[in-house]
């Protein structure tokens, strides 16, 4: 059997909800809502109280009947649906949380690192350096006695087989060196002085060549500075070397060339001083004729 009224199962005409409000209360049954004379109040004829009721608990049931309805199909929000209402917002990381310890909690953001290489410098070595002309120019220039300084340790000075000279000698062995300085390249004056301008232009010469720089000429700087001379050669030294052997009392000319003349001297004089008789002034003559 069911409700009459709603269609529920029930075991009387109407059911437990329904028989309060539209079943007859039986003799000797107290009405729960008596008291309230406001709901109890007899309706008129014609009022539609009762049928405004009616359409109430209908209401209420066809809510409940289709939520049901809804359960037993499977119902509930769609996911489909749904994903994109719940991910539309940009999430953000949570901030971080002091820790009570005093210690600062990590932060959840993303660290970016960025790494910088820095590129060693090329290092140019002397010979690359010398084979650029752009180098070379912006390279310093040395004084020779710098590079003297960079080739490596100098000679010590020798004082065995030749006069020495210093500042404040003169005479004609003086003329001669300044006139070998000369032919050598580093000019000077020819005074027959060892003055201060000597001696500088010394200390250029011995730079130069790599000697030690004291300005004073032992047997290693008139070793670099008398050439090797003999028939045919001309120049400089060999107006030199005539100096010399017209100072020492040989007839000779003075025009800087090593002709028949002045070979006929030099072997006298090496004849006289029991040096090799060859006509060539060079590493045994030289000490002879600058002594």
């Amino acid at each position: 059997m069911r409700c009459r009224q709603c269609g529920n199962p029930s075991s009387s005409q109407y059911c437990a909800a329904c028989a309060v409000w539209f079943a007859e209360p039986s003799p000797g049954h107290e009405d729960p809502y008596s008291t309230l004379s406001d709901l109890r109040e007899p309706a008129e004829p014609g009022s539609g109280r009762g049928r405004k009721i009616l359409l109430g608990g209908l209401g209420f049931i066809g809510l409940a009947g289709a939520a049901g309805l809804a359960l037993l199909l499977g119902g509930g929000p769609d996911d489909d649906v749904a994903a994109p209402a719940a991910t539309s917002a940009p999430t953000r990381p949570a901030p971080s949380t002091p820790d009570p310890t005093g210690a600062p909690t990590p932060s959840t953001e993303p660290t970016v690192v960025v790494t910088v290489t820095r590129t060693a410098q090329p290092t140019v070595t002397p010979t690359a350096a010398a084979s650029s002309p752009e180098a070379a120019a912006a390279s310093p220039q040395l004084t020779p006695q710098q590079q003297a300084t960079e080739a490596g340790p100098a000679p010590e000075q020798r004082f065995d087989r030749y006069y020495p000279l210093y500042r404040g000698d003169y005479g004609y062995v003086v003329s001669a060196l300044q006139g070998l300085l000369d032919a050598g390249g580093v000019r000077t004056y020819l005074d027959g002085d060892f003055g201060s301008a000597t001696e500088r232009s010394v200390r250029q010469w011995q730079a130069q060549q790599g000697l030690s720089v004291t300005g004073v000429v032992d047997d290693t700087t008139w070793e670099t500075l008398t050439p090797q001379l003999e028939l045919g050669s001309s120049g400089a030294a060999v107006t030199v070397l005539q100096t010399l052997l017209a100072e020492r009392g040989y007839d000779i000319v003075v025009d800087g060339e090593f002709a028949e003349q002045t070979d006929a001297v030099v072997r006298q004089f090496q004849a006289e001083r029991g040096l090799t008789v060859d006509g060539v002034v060079a590493q045994e003559s030289w000490p002879a004729l600058l002594a």
